[in-house]
């Protein structure tokens, strides 16, 4: 989503005091996903178990943030301003826990799997974000300041974990296999 602010194809503007347009992008996602599995298996004759848990999570901010003046004539007696923002925020946190135990008296075979992603994105090469202050095909008189200022600081902040425990036992031994992600 674009957010703007500005003067566009005006032949005469006149102003007694100060002109500022400005635009601010301020998006925030805070997102958390989170996955948990158990199993127990167990017999005379021993025990099977198998256990997956899997999270993921995409999040994605586009847009442009442009505060400017084109195509137009501004005469103002006092500064003129043109200030864009972005501080667009990711927070994002991903887990997943995957427990597996078998057990018998033939023994067991526990098997637990975990994964866990996290794909977070401002802007892409395809679609680029930008904040832009500017004047384009325009003129501006004033008896004070022309002031055109662009900030970016946007942040992406995410956690991923991912863990995976199997346990057996029997008379006859066990394996265990854990595969965290």
């Amino acid at each position: 989503m674009d957010t703007s602010a500005y003067l566009k194809g005006l032949s005469s503007y006149n102003s007694n005091g100060n002109l500022t347009l400005t635009a601010t992008s301020n998006n925030t996602i805070k997102a958390t996903a989170f996955a948990a599995t158990s199993s127990i298996a167990g017999g005379a004759g021993g025990g099977f178990s198998i256990s997956g848990a899997g999270a993921k999570a995409t999040n994605e901010i586009y847009g442009n943030t442009d505060a400017y003046i084109e195509s137009s004539q501004i005469n103002s007696a006092a500064k003129v301003e043109a200030g864009a923002s972005n501080t667009s925020t990711i927070d994002s946190t991903v887990a997943s826990a995957s427990l597996s135990v078998a057990g018998g008296a033939g023994g067991g075979i526990g098997i637990a799997l975990g994964a866990a992603f996290a794909s977070n994105t401002i802007g892409s090469s395809s679609n680029r974000t930008a904040t832009r202050a500017f004047v384009k095909d325009s003129g501006v008189t004033t008896t004070g300041d022309l002031k055109l200022t662009a900030t970016n600081n946007m942040t992406i902040d995410t956690g991923v974990g991912a863990g995976a425990m199997a346990g057996t036992g029997g008379a006859g031994g066990g394996i265990s296999c854990r595969v965290p992600g």
